[in-house]
């Protein structure tokens, strides 16, 4: 963690993370699960783990937790000023974004000077991540290293790599 990141964290004594994805578990796609059993594994850690993602996944503009995890559902139409108003709550000390809502989520991070992380799971990807773009993450992950090879040689970025992790044994009990 950076010194900036550790100066934040100890103002408020617990890291806070705010993930903002158009698609959340239980959604049943690898990358919806693949955050989930990483944010479950933060929490034990004693990270506050924040979602916002669409209502689908949810209920209509409803809090739940799940496993330790805040959930919050909200309207495509309403994401922009929801983000907003839960970076004022909340106080995150990173965002964290992959996939649907990126865009918002990257660009909002750079508005308030909040870290950003961005996972990016398949290439082509279309997003402007170049260095100086409203959309650029503070962090890349990639899945792979096609995905990292060709963030590094269309966006001249470098990523670090961390592989989707599954929670077998959860799954199992949960379907």
């Amino acid at each position: 963690m950076n010194s900036d990141l550790k100066q934040r964290a100890n103002i408020y004594n617990k890291m806070k993370l705010l993930y903002v994805c158009g698609t959340y578990y239980p959604a049943t796609g690898g990358a919806e699960i693949s955050a989930h059993t990483l944010f479950k594994h933060l929490s034990k850690r004693g990270i506050e783990v924040h979602v916002m993602t669409d209502e689908r996944y949810t209920f209509p503009e409803a809090k739940i937790k799940l496993d330790d995890i805040i959930i919050y559902g909200v309207s495509h139409s309403t994401r922009e000023n929801t983000l907003n108003k839960l970076i004022y709550n909340i106080n995150p000390h990173v965002i964290y974004t992959q996939l649907m809502w990126s865009d918002i989520a990257l660009a909002t991070a750079k508005l308030f000077n909040i870290p950003s992380v961005l996972r990016i799971c398949q290439v082509p990807y279309k997003q402007n991540i170049t260095v100086n773009s409203m959309y650029s993450p503070k962090k890349i992950i990639c899945v792979s290293t096609e995905v990292k090879n060709y963030i590094n040689k269309y966006y001249s970025r470098d990523s670090e790599i961390i592989s989707p992790t599954i929670d077998i044994e959860y799954l199992r009990q949960q379907y």
